[in-house]
C-alpha cells in the first residue's frame, strides 16, 4: 500500500529550494517497496551488466501494471508538482537501478547527459534497506522512503555503484513540452527510437503521459 499523506509546508519548500533535494518518509510501505523490487528483478533479470542492464531497467511501467500504478499515480505527481513548484508534469521515464547497472564513470546530474530535456526533477524510491547512505549523497536507507531531487543535483554514481545491496526506482518528471535531444551519451536514446521518436521530436501523450495537468 502507498502511504502518501503529506502536507508540503513552506519549510519543506524552502529546504528543497536551498538544497535541491528533500527526503520524505513513508512514500511506500516497506512491503510495497519490496514487492516493486521483486517485480523489477523478475523483469530485468541479471544476465546483463553495465549499460545493457541499465537499458533493461528502463520504463518498467510499460511492462508491469503494479509498477505503472506507482509511476503514474496522480497523488505522487501532485506531490512532485508542489515541491518542484510547477502546475504540470510529464512522465519522462522510470529507471530501476542496482549497483551493477550503473555505467557512469563520474558524478552526473540527471539532466547532464539525458536525451530528454528539460527535466523538472525526479523521485528516487528506496526499494531495499541500506546500513548507511553513500558518503556524499543523502540516499534514503529505509525501504519506501523517497528522495526528491532537482534535475541538476549531482549524483555520485561511482559511490552508488559500490553499494552492494543498492535497489532503487527513479521516476523522472519533465516539462509538458519535452523534446528528444541528440548529442548525448544516454543509453536510453536507442530505446526512444524504438518507440518511434526521432531527434528533435516532442514527447507524446500516448507514449509519455501527462501525470499532472494544469487546471
Amino acid at each position: 500500500m502507498t502511504s502518501m499523506h503529506f502536507a508540503i509546508t513552506s519549510d519543506y519548500l524552502e529546504y528543497f529550494r536551498k538544497n535541491h533535494y528533500i527526503e520524505l518518509e513513508g512514500i511506500l510501505s516497506p512491503e510495497h517497496a519490496a514487492d516493486l523490487g521483486r517485480r523489477a528483478r523478475s523483469l530485468v533479470g541479471m544476465s546483463h551488466s553495465g549499460a545493457a542492464l541499465f537499458q533493461a531497467g528502463w520504463d518498467l511501467w510499460r511492462q508491469d501494471p503494479e509498477i505503472k500504478k506507482i509511476v503514474c499515480k496522480r497523488g505522487l505527481a501532485k506531490l512532485a508538482g508542489e515541491l518542484f513548484q510547477v502546475p504540470s508534469l510529464r512522465l519522462a521515464f522510470d529507471q530501476y537501478l542496482t549497483s551493477q547497472a550503473i555505467y557512469q564513470r563520474g558524478p552526473e546530474s540527471l539532466q547532464q547527459d539525458a536525451c530528454l530535456s528539460p527535466l523538472i526533477g525526479a523521485l528516487i524510491l528506496q526499494l531495499g534497506t541500506l546500513e548507511s547512505p553513500p558518503p556524499h549523497f543523502p540516499l534514503p536507507t529505509v525501504a519506501g522512503n523517497g528522495l526528491f531531487v532537482s534535475p541538476h543535483f549531482p549524483i555520485p554514481w561511482p559511490e552508488m555503484a559500490l553499494i552492494p545491496d543498492l535497489e532503487i526506482l527513479i521516476i523522472g518528471f519533465s516539462h509538458p513540452k519535452t523534446f528528444f535531444r541528440a548529442e548525448t551519451r544516454d543509453p536510453r536514446a536507442p530505446l526512444l527510437k524504438k518507440l518511434g521518436y526521432n531527434y528533435g521530436d516532442l514527447l507524446s501523450d500516448a507514449l509519455h503521459p501527462l501525470v499532472l495537468r494544469k487546471h
